[in-house]
């Protein structure tokens, strides 16, 4: 029989602590977030366009 504590804590991940000299901090707002979790309009023209060529390959 597995008592409730044995059995919650094959769930619990590993920690390992390691010393840190320098830790830096940025705050970001959730606006900055949002920008980048849409990634710059480049990046969609580029995607756009590597679907142009590749499907105008396939054509040719």
């Amino acid at each position: 029989m597995i008592s409730e504590n044995s059995s919650s804590s094959e769930f619990l991940p590993a920690i390992r602590r390691a010393r840190i000299d320098n830790l830096t901090i940025y705050e970001i707002s959730d606006a900055e977030l949002n920008i980048l979790e849409r990634g710059s309009p480049d990046s969609i023209y580029l995607n756009v366009a590597i679907a142009l060529i590749s499907s105008a390959i396939s054509f040719f």
